[in-house]
């Protein structure tokens, strides 16, 4: 096997393209889990309300990806996350320290 073949280079374009379908599909699962814990106890409620946790944890991932591993800058991640550059760093910088 080609060594040169078995790195893995970032994203590519393929994978870029995936990601909005990827997100729309866990977006669709997460309401579907709204739609059967209407039906069930408060049990199950609880469980659906840890995933606003897990939830923040991937923007807290996402953010740190693109800040410390793309190297972009806090005004091109706040424009993603739709806030001014500055609440993005006040929000965010401390999970993008290095450990």
């Amino acid at each position: 096997m080609n060594a040169e073949r078995s790195v893995k280079r970032g994203l590519t374009p393929k994978r870029q393209r995936e990601i909005p379908e990827y997100i729309g599909m866990v977006r669709r699962m997460l309401r579907a889990a709204g739609r059967r814990v209407a039906q069930g106890d408060e049990v199950d409620l609880r469980d659906l309300l840890t995933l606003r946790d897990e939830v923040e944890r991937a923007i807290e991932t996402a953010v740190r990806g693109q800040y410390v591993d793309q190297d972009h800058s806090w005004a091109y991640i706040a424009h993603g996350l739709g806030v001014t550059r500055q609440a993005a760093q006040m929000r965010y910088a401390a999970v993008c320290r290095d450990e």
